[in-house]
Protein backbone atom coordinates (compact mmCIF):
# COMPACT_ATOMS: atom_id res chain seq x y z
CA UNK A 1 0.00 0.00 0.00
CA UNK A 2 1.29 3.18 -0.58
CA UNK A 3 2.14 5.80 1.94
CA UNK A 4 -0.65 9.02 2.12
CA UNK A 5 0.07 12.49 0.98
CA UNK A 6 -2.38 14.40 3.59
CA UNK A 7 -3.31 13.36 7.07
CA UNK A 8 -6.72 14.31 5.82
CA UNK A 9 -6.43 11.69 3.64
CA UNK A 10 -5.07 9.02 5.84
CA UNK A 11 -8.10 9.78 8.27
CA UNK A 12 -10.76 9.20 5.57
CA UNK A 13 -9.27 5.90 4.17
CA UNK A 14 -9.16 4.61 7.74
CA UNK A 15 -12.74 5.40 8.92
CA UNK A 16 -13.83 3.86 5.77
CA UNK A 17 -11.69 0.81 6.47
CA UNK A 18 -13.03 0.77 10.18
CA UNK A 19 -16.58 1.91 8.96
CA UNK A 20 -16.38 -1.91 6.87
CA UNK A 21 -15.00 -4.26 9.71
CA UNK A 22 -17.54 -2.86 11.95
CA UNK A 23 -20.26 -3.88 9.53
CA UNK A 24 -18.81 -6.77 8.53
CA UNK A 25 -18.87 -8.09 12.07
CA UNK A 26 -22.15 -7.19 12.62
CA UNK A 27 -21.74 -4.26 15.29
CA UNK A 28 -24.08 -1.86 13.99
CA UNK A 29 -27.95 -1.76 15.25
CA UNK A 30 -30.58 -1.85 11.84
CA UNK A 31 -27.60 -3.52 9.67
CA UNK A 32 -27.87 -7.04 8.19
CA UNK A 33 -24.82 -8.39 6.83
CA UNK A 34 -24.71 -9.04 3.37
CA UNK A 35 -23.35 -7.19 0.25
CA UNK A 36 -26.40 -5.34 -0.87
CA UNK A 37 -27.32 -4.16 2.88
CA UNK A 38 -23.77 -3.09 3.17
CA UNK A 39 -23.77 -1.19 -0.19
CA UNK A 40 -26.98 0.87 0.39
CA UNK A 41 -25.40 1.58 4.43
CA UNK A 42 -21.95 2.78 2.82
CA UNK A 43 -24.09 4.85 0.20
CA UNK A 44 -26.80 6.37 2.83
CA UNK A 45 -23.32 6.65 5.08
CA UNK A 46 -21.38 8.70 2.33
CA UNK A 47 -24.04 10.29 0.08
CA UNK A 48 -21.17 13.05 -1.63
CA UNK A 49 -19.07 10.30 -2.98
CA UNK A 50 -21.73 8.33 -4.15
Amino acid sequence: MRGFQTLAGARAALAGIETFRTIRKGQLEYCETGVINEITFIANLFAEAA
